[in-house]
């Protein structure tokens, strides 16, 4: 079992997660994006877009892109962008911090 509080990001690569620490260690699990996204607590976790889910404190950085969309860079150095739809919850997320 990994503990919640050592989540950095989630990513979905098909049928399975890879949950990534904030030492960048790499775990794999059978499960739906969507099931584990129920089981997070929604003020420290954050849809970034279809595949990947953030913890928001592990978010160091955040750049604009063409088109409304962002590119967020994660404490451990991976990097993610943030679908349009997402972009107006990602700012309403970081602003309450």
């Amino acid at each position: 079992l990994l503990p919640v509080a050592q989540l950095s990001a989630i990513e979905s690569e098909g049928d399975i997660l890879v949950l990534t620490t904030a030492d960048r260690q790499r775990y794999y699990l059978t499960c739906r994006l969507k099931e584990l996204e129920a089981r997070l607590d929604p003020a420290a976790f954050l849809r970034l877009n279809r595949g990947t889910i953030v913890k928001i404190d592990q978010i160091t950085s955040l750049s604009p892109l063409p088109g409304g969309t962002y590119q967020v860079k994660m404490n451990h150095g991976q990097e993610f962008q943030v679908s349009r739809q997402q972009a107006r919850m990602l700012r309403e997320q970081l602003l309450k911090i």
